[in-house]
């Protein structure tokens, strides 16, 4: 095995070079952007800003050794004024005049005058993507372009991760045009190494697949891939191991057995794979089962076996395989964004992770429609927005917005309520279709599923009895069996509903019970019939609430009222 090689020091840090041959980034002689700040800033060297030559892949062997730092990174980054198609667009351009050119400081100065620092990790991905289809020198030239942007203070590590992170997710995808794609992709990563714009231990964080793909390659230059994927292998089978047994004792270990034993396995750098492994396996288990496995990744975190970074590549690399783990479990994007709305709701997912998914379209089609779902239900949660003015407004880019930042908090107050408006609008509607569905196919179980996924809180299951209620009595008797069918199976069977759901249903329809009134002229009694049927099965209790007319409630009143003046005249 030949000894790793060192990146040679030139003009201001480590610099790699193409994957052949020398490359002269300026025709110009010290027209490359340098940075005088730079520690390793030479002025001697100013001007000579040439790439020496050395094979990139076997750098990758020597960072496995390093402390594990996965860093995400916080920055602070404004509104891009371009869309992202306009950006992607001019951004080809920059790239395809840099390619002829060579001239990385018009790059660099082309690419700042943009001003769309929010779309840097697509700027990072879409490089590297294209370069792909060009040829070894266009590469690295490529690679070398995303130095030059580090460097200069452009784009940050965590945005070069987050686009190293889309290129691992798709690279099958990029194969069927690029057969050599994982290898180039690998290339790229160790430059990047080399260089610092990504994490040290980025590396030892590869998925399983990419890896097997590489060996099967026999890449030589990647030779340690071997022993890194027999390791993850092996860390894959006892983390499952662990999650099975917790599984099985209902949670009766507890988190701190479990944190000992993730500890034990001294593998921290692949506990991302323990998080994706705990969220797939959840799928096969109830609703209940899946908030146990969001409490015992908080419990983890907060032990500190887990990492934020942990959590976040987790959650991102099963949401990166969602579509293809979708043909063996149809009902995995409403699971996994029921676990991502809790995961944010409880800190362990940061807004941003949202933002971030969407713009890099994490999981393609499938994946954006989980994230887009996991975004409207959490903008319609009432328990959200207290949270978060409890402990400091939140915005959904990701920027934490101090208390005192009344202006910020002025200036979207309208839009954050028209955007609540718009999702709980959106959610019951998909609550009429479902019990309409109900109606016509008597599958409870369906129905209960859907309410599973919508992870409801106590508001939202009042009102998903009040639709059931209100939609029968406008239709017939039969409807009328049904849904207190469907409200047993609820509560009975399946305990997606409570006894307490059941009262706070028929107390919201009797604080609105004047308007059902008008569509519906004997509701009072129909519901008085609902009250004694749901009694009568088991799902309330005999000292439930009474169901009062409204109209015989004002007249009781006015009678009172009546009596108390003739009594005071009577007095006089």
């Amino acid at each position: 095995m030949p000894p790793a090689p060192k990146a040679v020091r030139t003009a201001g840090g480590s610099h790699k070079a193409s994957w052949s041959k020398k490359v002269l980034l300026s025709e110009d002689p010290g027209a490359a952007a340098l940075d005088s700040n730079d520690p390793n800033y030479d002025e001697i060297l100013d001007g000579e800003y040439n790439l020496d030559i050395y094979e990139c892949g076997t750098t990758f062997r020597t960072v496995r050794q390093r402390a594990p730092s996965y860093a995400t990174g916080h920055v602070n980054i404004e509104e891009a004024k371009l869309s992202l198609p306009e950006f992607q667009k001019k951004l080809s351009g920059i790239l395809h005049d840099y390619f002829a050119s060579k001239d990385a400081t018009a790059a660099v100065d082309e690419i700042k005058d943009l001003d769309c620092s929010m779309y840097h990790d697509e700027l990072v991905y879409r490089t590297i993507k294209i370069a792909l289809d060009h040829e070894e020198s266009c590469q690295g030239l490529a690679s070398s372009l995303l130095t030059l942007l580090y460097s200069a203070h452009v784009v940050t590590q965590s945005q070069n991760q987050r686009a190293f992170e889309k290129l691992i997710e798709v690279w099958e995808d990029l194969s069927i045009d690029v057969p050599n794609a994982p290898e180039q992709i690998l290339k790229f990563l160790d430059c990047a190494l080399c260089d610092g714009i990504v994490a040290d231990n980025f590396v030892t964080r590869l998925p399983e697949n990419l890896l097997r793909k590489i060996r099967d390659a026999d890449a030589s230059e990647f030779i340690d891939v071997y022993e890194q994927l027999d390791e993850l292998k092996t860390f894959k089978e006892h983390a499952k191991a662990i999650l099975v047994d917790y599984f099985a004792s209902h949670g009766g270990g507890g988190a701190e057995e479990v944190g000992q034993s993730l500890l034990a396995l001294e593998k921290p750098g692949m506990h991302h794979e323990f998080v994706r492994s705990a969220l797939q396996l959840s799928f096969d288990r109830d609703v209940r089962t899946r908030a146990e496995v969001i409490q015992l990744l908080a419990d983890l975190r907060d032990k500190r076996v887990l990492t934020d970074d942990d959590l976040t590549l987790g959650f991102g690399r099963m949401l990166g395989s969602l579509e293809d783990f979708t043909l063996d479990c149809p009902g995995a994007p409403d699971m996994l964004s029921g676990l991502i709305v809790q995961a944010v709701v409880e800190e362990l997912l940061p807004p941003a992770f949202l933002k971030n998914s969407l713009r890099l379209r994490t999981g393609n089609d499938v994946g954006i429609n989980c994230v887009r779902h996991a975004i409207s239900v959490l903008d319609s949660e009432r328990v959200w927005r207290q949270r978060h003015e409890r402990h400091g407004r939140f915005n959904l880019a990701g920027s934490p917005c101090s208390a005192d930042d009344d202006d910020l908090a002025n200036k979207n107050k309208v839009e954050f309520a028209a955007l609540e408006e718009e999702g709980i609008k959106k959610w019951k509607q998909e609550l009429r279709n479902a019990i309409i569905e109900y109606f016509c196919s008597a599958d409870g179980d369906e129905f209960c599923r859907l309410a599973a996924e919508w992870d409801m809180s106590s508001e939202q299951a009042a009102i998903i009895v009040k639709y059931i209620l209100i939609m029968a009595m406008e239709r017939t008797g039969e409807q009328c069996l049904m849904a207190a069918d469907l409200l047993c199976h609820c509560v009975l069977v399946r305990e997606e509903l409570s006894k307490d759901d059941i009262v706070n249903g028929f107390k919201l329809i009797m604080s609105n019970i004047s308007d059902v009134k008008l569509d519906i002229p004997d509701a009072v009694d129909m519901l008085r019939a609902f009250r004694r049927l749901c009694i009568k099965r088991g799902i309330l209790e005999r000292t439930a609430p009474e169901v009062a007319d409204a109209d015989d409630d004002a007249e009781e009143a006015a009678e009172q009222q009546q009596q108390q003046d003739d009594d005071q005249d009577q007095s006089k």
